[in-house]
């Protein structure tokens, strides 16, 4: 199955969803299937944003 690009708001909330349970970056990188690049904006971003915080290097 070939599965569109995803746009901002759903790769955010790919994001927010595999760091509610407290993952790390790898976790988030494997399972939102993103690189680490994109991760660290997205983190950036979120962080930024007061959607996202870090603890211990989890968010």
């Amino acid at each position: 199955m070939n599965r569109a690009r995803r746009n901002d708001l759903d790769i955010c909330a790919d994001i927010l969803s595999v760091a509610q349970a407290g993952a790390r970056k790898t976790q988030i990188v494997y399972q939102a299937n993103l690189n680490f690049k994109i991760v660290k904006r997205y983190i950036e971003r979120l962080t930024n944003g007061g959607m996202l915080d870090s603890e211990e290097s989890r968010f």
